[in-house]
């Protein structure tokens, strides 16, 4: 059997690398990293902003947490994710 082309699995390990802003940004926000991963592994709401510095696309992903909405900003590429930033919307 040959495997779908085009095809992309549900769940996707994601090698994952913080950048000093975002290591700041989630201190100072009091942001878990377990809820960036879990919206970045969620695939909804994920808008598009610009193409990135290591080659893969900046996105803007919402993700609903109790009360409100967690927003992270992303590079993926392929199995990589650059964290940029992360902090909470009404």
């Amino acid at each position: 059997m040959y495997p779908l082309r085009g095809f992309r699995m549900a769940l996707t390990e994601y090698n994952y690398f913080e950048t000093t802003h975002f290591i700041r940004r989630c201190k100072e926000r009091s942001i878990s990293l377990t809820n960036v991963k879990a919206a970045i592994e969620s695939r909804e709401n994920r808008k598009f902003q610009q193409k990135g510095r290591h080659g893969g696309r900046n996105y803007r992903i919402q993700h609903p947490i109790k009360g409100g909405h967690l927003v992270v900003v992303a590079e993926i590429r392929k199995h990589d994710c650059w964290l940029i930033s992360a902090f909470f919307k009404d």
